[in-house]
């Protein structure tokens, strides 16, 4: 009997380690993923927005400012084509922020990199009822529920080669 409990411990302990270590290594991966995807996107929104945006430190809320123009960007990898889901989601912690600083008068943009392209999206204060909880606790080691700021993808604009520039 004790052997047994032995045993099933032992199974729960080597479960618990192996999903934890997935879970830390998918985080690694997609850290790695979004650097790469913000080295892309960089000469990208310097071209839209006519400006030489600088790189933020790697945990700042934003990844990119420019503080002639006042205006920020985020740049969030997502793993789907334009249309194939109904919105695209981004992190109230970062809304939050948008918030403040848009009061503070800097204009917020996020770029979504989909598989078909890169997409923009001028951050406002309206549509606050986008706000859903969602638990990301299969994607990040020791996550919990957190809300996101959900985006319909409608709204979202198209980055096409023949430059689309934004007025800031």
């Amino acid at each position: 009997m004790l052997f047994g409990f032995i045993f099933i411990l032992f199974i729960f302990l080597v479960k618990k380690f192996y999903i934890s270590s997935n879970k830390e290594i998918m985080y690694r991966e997609d850290i790695q993923k979004g650097k790469i995807n913000e080295e892309r996107v960089h000469p990208i929104i310097n071209r839209v927005f006519q400006t030489n945006f600088k790189e933020t430190p790697q945990y700042a809320l934003f990844d990119f400012k420019d503080f002639q123009t006042n205006t920020m960007v985020e740049v969030k990898s997502i793993g789907y084509k334009y249309g194939e889901v109904p919105s695209v989601m981004i992190g109230y912690n970062k809304i939050k922020y948008a918030v403040t600083q848009t009061k503070k008068g800097w204009d917020m943009w996020i770029v979504f990199s989909l598989k078909d392209g890169d997409y923009l999206y001028n951050f406002t204060e309206e549509n606050k009822d986008w706000i859903k909880p969602y638990d990301n606790s299969h994607q990040r080691p020791n996550s919990r529920t957190v809300n996101y700021y959900w985006i319909p993808i409608k709204h979202l604009i198209k980055i096409e080669d023949d430059l689309l520039i934004v007025e800031v």
